[in-house]
């Protein structure tokens, strides 16, 4: 019986015991689920957090992206205001300089012209006294049609937006007719009119706006020389471009004008033979170079003549040359 008893005992003892510790191990277990559920939980969390916090880390990004590209549109938007201002500003400047120039400058020899239709009229001027005037009278309609023909051809430029046509042209032709236009001019003067450009060299430009560089360029070297002075016409390839030189012998540009002429500055002074400029030759020369994708710069010194030079792009491979003719070209006006 004690054997017995001391047996059940122990068992009961053991069974207790392994019922304790299964009771522990499912705790053991509730508890490790219940951690494992919150690292679960946590970890859904923290995808969702990094989630959210990379949407709007996007978003934010985007935005500044957006916004910065949007201040460079406003900011070239505004540059571009800017500018535009700037060119009216100037373009208004240039039309009450040019409104200024044809009111006070236009007046004189149509007043000239009406007093001498008056002495003619009533016969009162000696014959002296009248072929004085006439000279006179005459230098003032010189100066009257360089005037107006600068000045129609700036308008239409500003007008048409400075549209350029190139074309193959041959420079040596063109410099050969701008000659003949001015041959007579300079022989009134006893200057020498010489064109040393290569035959057949040839550039790609609009035609009316190198017609008109030459022609202001001639008649302003003419301009300023003396009799037995000589202005020649130049030229040479380099660097895929062409250098077109008209250079005199005649008395030069002072350096505090020089340093206007180059600085792009209107300037206006009195020829040889007392002949008017009207300030707007040059600017106009240098602005039809470099509308022909060209430079043009000045070179003088006092006493020993002056030297303009401008650049035009060669003509391109595949461009037909036309051929040259000696068609004269019509007086400009």
């Amino acid at each position: 019986m004690l054997k017995r008893t001391a047996k059940l005992e122990a068992r009961y003892e053991y069974e207790k015991k392994e019922a304790q510790l299964k009771l522990e191990q499912e705790k053991k277990d509730a508890l490790h689920q219940h951690i494992v559920r919150i690292k679960e939980l946590q970890i859904s969390i923290a995808a969702l957090l990094i989630l959210f916090l990379s949407v709007l880390a996007f978003v934010l990004f985007r935005s500044r992206a957006i916004k910065h590209k949007t201040n460079q549109v406003l900011q070239a938007n505004n540059e571009k205001i800017e500018n535009q201002a700037v060119l009216l500003m100037i373009n208004n400047m240039e039309k009450d300089k040019l409104f200024s120039i044809v009111a006070h400058d236009l007046k004189v020899p149509l007043y000239s012209l009406k007093q001498l239709l008056a002495f003619l009229k009533e016969g009162s001027l000696p014959e002296a006294k009248l072929k004085m005037i006439m000279e006179e009278l005459r230098r003032d309609v010189d100066y009257s049609a360089e005037l107006v023909n600068n000045l129609l051809f700036w308008a239409t430029s500003q007008l048409d937006g400075k549209v350029v046509s190139p074309v193959a042209l041959p420079i040596q032709q063109v410099a050969e007719d701008t000659i003949r236009l001015f041959a007579h001019q300079a022989t009134e003067k006893n200057i020498g009119l010489k064109n040393n450009l290569p035959q057949g060299l040839s550039v790609w430009a609009d035609k009316t706006m190198i017609e008109v560089l030459l022609r202001n360029l001639v008649s302003n070297a003419i301009k300023f020389c003396n009799p037995g002075d000589t202005i020649t016409l130049e030229g040479k390839t380099m660097n895929g471009a062409v250098e077109i030189c008209v250079a005199d012998t005649g008395i030069g540009i002072e350096k505090d004008i020089l340093k206007k002429i180059n600085a792009k500055e209107s300037v206006t002074t009195f020829g040889t033979s007392r002949e008017k400029g009207t300030g707007l030759g040059l600017p106009l020369c240098r602005e039809f170079a470099e509308a022909n994708q060209g430079l043009f710069r000045v070179e003088s010194e006092p006493g020993k003549g002056s030297r303009f030079y401008f650049t035009l792009p060669a003509v391109p491979a595949g461009k037909p040359v036309p051929a040259e003719s000696n068609k004269i070209l019509p007086l400009p006006l």
